[in-house]
């Protein structure tokens, strides 16, 4: 049997069009392929309206946000230290104890530089010191040295995630 789909005007086999129990012919005016479309539409459509909603209501009431996120700091405070903790000591442990002071001096000199590239760039780039193979990688962990370390902007860095790209 076949049926024109009211959306694409094209004739179609009526296994094209998904079943619809309140019309007379039992099978719905879209067929598959022109339906899936419109809800696809339908849902971009509402996802963008959403976000800039959400994006203006933050905007006006940067107060509730603020407090929002304290409330969900305070009620997950021990999932945060621990999750701190265990950070920590995997730093810790990455911290090889053969480094020589000379070596600790420079990991030092590496963050005064980072901080000194964000004061010259008057605070508008965040820089942070990465570690080139991650502490926490999930095929490779690597270690907290001098030459493990690079800096980058925060954007970068933030965007690299715990990846290793070698």
């Amino acid at each position: 049997m076949i049926k024109q789909c009211k959306r694409c005007l094209e004739n179609k086999d009526i296994t094209l069009f998904n079943r619809d129990k309140t019309r007379k012919d039992g099978y719905h005016c879209y067929c598959k392929s022109c339906a899936k479309e419109s809800k696809q539409n339908a849902y971009a459509k509402k996802k963008d309206y959403y976000a800039e909603k959400s994006k203006a209501w933050k905007k006006q009431n940067p107060d509730k946000v603020l407090a929002s996120a304290k409330r969900g700091r305070q009620k997950h405070k021990a999932k945060r230290r621990a999750d701190w903790m265990i950070y920590n000591t995997t730093k810790l442990n990455a911290c090889p104890s053969w480094l020589s002071k000379e070596q600790k001096l420079e990991i030092e000199n590496l963050y005064k530089f980072a901080k000194f590239l964000e004061e010259l760039s008057l605070g508008t780039i965040e820089y942070h010191v990465d570690h080139v193979i991650p502490l926490r990688g999930k095929d490779v962990c690597g270690l907290h040295v001098p030459w493990n370390l690079q800096i980058l902007n925060a954007k970068d860095n933030l965007s690299k995630g715990n990846r290793y790209y070698g």
